[in-house]
């Protein structure tokens, strides 16, 4: 009775060993465990950088747009305040930039009447001949008809020629307008296309791209 009352002791600690055991296991494995989920919280909690328009902004190459400002009339170029381009689409961005249709309306008057100054000598003789035209129709009668005839035909030739010379140049002006379109067109594509970009649209970017240098070429060359 003795011995077998001593087995079960020996057996009855050796289960609690066994106990202790695996308890001690269960909680070295829910330490593990409660270690490894807090890795990706600490990760988590780290700050990402945040997209601006500001940075996005201040990272173009805005040197083209830059050249093509400075070779502006003074008059137009008085307009841009004498700020740089990157300073103009930060304020258009933010809502900064305000539309004042008086100041719009002054500077068109001022322009007019400016182009109308230089125009001067070509309105004065235009009204000159215009006069002296009318003068040798109502004079007919007190020439001959030869005469009056040989008079009315230098002043409408005369007319013709200032004609031809003020179309001439409204010609190279038209055309060194388009030359100008097109190369700011070509100079701003790239920007927009960035900034189409950063906004996620990067398909769109790509397919606009090739799109709109076509389309501006052509119709440069149509228009040419």
């Amino acid at each position: 009775m003795l011995k077998v009352r001593a087995k079960k002791t020996v057996m009855t600690r050796e289960h609690s060993l066994t106990k202790s055991r695996c308890w001690s296991l269960m909680a070295g494995f829910l330490l593990v465990f409660l270690l490894i989920n807090n890795i990706p919280l600490v990760a988590v909690t780290t700050s990402e950088p945040v997209f601006s328009f500001e940075d996005t902004v201040k990272d173009l190459d805005l040197l083209a747009l830059e050249e093509y400002r400075d070779k502006l009339d003074n008059e137009v170029a008085s307009m841009m305040e004498g700020k740089p381009l990157k300073q103009w689409l930060l304020d258009f961005i933010r809502g900064d930039w305000k539309f004042n249709i008086k100041e719009i309306g002054e500077s068109f008057l001022r322009l007019l009447f400016k182009e109308i100054l230089a125009n001067s000598n070509l309105l004065g003789k235009i009204l000159i001949l215009s006069v002296i035209s009318a003068l040798l129709i109502n004079l007919q009668t007190a020439f001959s008809s030869s005469v009056a005839q040989m008079s009315y035909l230098a002043c409408f030739m005369a007319l013709c020629a200032i004609a031809l010379s003020s179309f001439r140049i409204v010609l190279g002006i038209g055309q060194q307008t388009i030359d100008n379109m097109v190369g700011f067109m070509t100079a701003m594509l790239p920007q927009m296309l960035v900034l189409t970009a950063g906004l996620g649209n990067i398909n769109a970017s790509a397919m606009l791209f090739p799109l709109l240098m076509t389309v501006s070429t052509a119709f440069a060359t149509t228009i040419k």
